[in-house]
């Protein structure tokens, strides 16, 4: 972890030179959060959101005391960061096994597109019951599960970073439909998506 995004980019280009698999090897995260910055690095880099506007606020509180030469509070002003935005860089625990980190980096980079267990054997030359044995072994569950639960990180990304209406978001993460999204989101997060976007939003700016 460090403290800016710069530092961040040297390591994950460093890594590269050197053949070290980010994030399969090591993983790496930015103290902060630049959209440019972290999606300029291979692969692109997590980092920690932080409420600009409202550091800004807090800061602008005691400054304005000064400016009417009162005194300024004395407790130290801590202001919570938002959220982690996980990106490439850190999206994968560090895993030994090549047929394994393979077979999850291919459902990471599919996490818009409609796959199944089929594809990812076409790419890790590995038979069903051996990956789907080593799946349960290192994650706890099958590699159908972790499909899925991709498609759902992916749903819940653009519902928190993007507008689109649920029809477009369910597309965009192979759910199909909207209302097939819907179901399927509410069993896993026990809220509809709408409500889901709403809460994590109003937490955000809460923050």
């Amino acid at each position: 972890m460090f403290c800016w995004g710069l530092r961040g980019l040297a390591v994950i280009e460093s890594c590269n030179v050197a053949g070290i698999d980010v994030p399969f090897q090591i993983a790496v995260l930015s103290g902060d959060y630049d959209d440019l910055l972290c999606e300029t690095a291979t692969p692109p880099l997590s980092g920690i959101q932080t409420p600009s506007e409202l550091i800004g606020q807090r800061a602008a509180s005691p400054l304005n005391r000064l400016m009417a030469k009162k005194k300024p509070p004395t407790d130290t002003i801590h202001v919570l960061p938002t959220r982690v935005i996980e990106r490439g860089s850190s999206a994968i625990l560090a895993i030994d096994d090549p047929d394994l980190a393979a077979s999850l980096r291919y459902i990471r980079e599919h996490a818009s597109d409609p796959i199944g267990v089929e594809d990812v054997l076409d790419h890790v030359p590995c038979s069903r019951k051996s990956l789907e044995r080593k799946f349960e072994q290192v994650l706890r569950r099958t590699p159908a599960s972790e499909i899925r639960r991709v498609h759902l990180e992916r749903a819940c990304q653009l519902l928190l970073e993007t507008d689109l209406p649920i029809p477009r978001v369910a597309t965009s993460s192979d759910f199909g439909s909207g209302d097939y999204m819907t179901r399927a989101f509410k069993v896993a997060m026990e809220v509809t998506p709408l409500r889901y976007r709403s809460q994590m939003r109003a937490r955000n700016e809460a923050c």
